[in-house]
């Protein structure tokens, strides 16, 4: 079984230095960005400890591997709105394919090998869709990538507008553990969704006939 993650992506920036820096979430929190592409929180009180959940943890992952929060960049090192000339001059990633109205890259998300389409309408940047292909037998594996990505997302934006889970069957709404199953026979859809003040981000997993696919979309609410 093959599981495809499309992300629309349009607020954020990478983490372009080797050394470790700090940066603010979109809920205001403090983020410590290590040098190997991890993070992990930052109490105010005291930079050297983490604070998850109103105590003292550590959290790390690769999450700003491709997106952190960023008031000079929407994504990467590219604003929208940026022609494909700048685009290609901005993005060292690496190039695959050059097409009319889009650029194609390939870069790693979340530890994942992902493709990346940079999105023009006019010659303007409109958005960035990344294409995460995972495969696993068990279909309950897509939904735990489902789950995962939303803890990834949260230290980025915060807490969720809505976590919807809308059922067109019921069979096995119960039985949680086979909620991924269920997904992938298009008895459940699960949508959770978060807003900043450019962007509504939807996290989306669905599925049919055995397939399931993961999306995740960033829409600009530039006018």
């Amino acid at each position: 079984m093959r599981c495809i993650f499309f992300l629309f992506v349009v607020t954020t920036g990478t983490l372009l230095c080797a050394a470790d820096q700090t940066a603010t979430t979109a809920d205001g929190r403090t983020v410590l960005l290590k040098d190997d592409g991890t993070w992990q929180y930052v109490a105010h009180q005291e930079k050297n400890s983490v604070v998850e959940n109103g105590e003292n943890n550590t959290t790390e992952g690769s999450l700003f591997e491709v997106i952190k929060n960023s008031a000079e960049f929407d994504f990467r090192s590219v604003r929208w709105g940026m022609d494909k000339k700048e685009v290609l001059a901005a993005e060292d990633a690496k190039l695959v394919k050059n097409e009319p109205e889009a650029l194609r890259y390939e870069m790693t998300l979340f530890g994942y090998r992902c493709v990346v389409l940079y999105n023009f309408s006019g010659n303007r940047l409109t958005d960035a869709v990344l294409h995460i292909r995972q495969e696993h037998i068990d279909p309950e594996l897509f939904y735990q990538d489902y789950e995962n990505l939303k803890k990834h997302l949260e230290p980025i934006f915060g807490s969720s507008l809505s976590d919807k889970y809308e059922w067109k069957n019921d069979m096995y709404r119960s039985q949680r553990g086979k909620w991924g199953f269920a997904v992938s026979l298009g008895f459940l859809t699960c949508r959770t969704l978060w807003k900043t003040p450019r962007t509504v981000i939807t996290l989306t997993i669905k599925g049919s006939n055995h397939e399931i696919t993961t999306t995740m979309e960033y829409a600009s609410q530039l006018k």
